[in-house]
């Protein structure tokens, strides 16, 4: 099952219950990565070592999937929304 049809079958409280959780799983997990970025900077300026740059960059793309699962659920919203209107 693909996606939108998952959430198309949802009920819209809970999809909105899905976007509260998703959303308070993405802050907190920016925040993590903003403080582990800085700990890889600073790391990467102390040692010369330039390698660290990638990981900081690489771990960075692990937040996309959560990402785009939150705009499918916004997406989602916005259809009912408009379908209601």
């Amino acid at each position: 099952m693909s996606k939108p049809e998952e959430f198309k079958n949802l009920t819209t409280a809970e999809l909105l219950q899905k976007r509260d959780k998703t959303k308070t799983i993405v802050s907190v997990l920016a925040g993590f990565m903003g403080v582990a970025l800085i700990v890889l900077i600073y790391t990467v300026i102390k040692t010369k070592n330039y390698a660290f740059l990638g990981v900081a960059v690489g771990s960075s793309l692990t937040m996309l999937p959560l990402v785009m699962r939150l705009k499918a659920i916004n997406d989602e919203l916005k259809q009912r929304n408009q379908g209601q209107s």
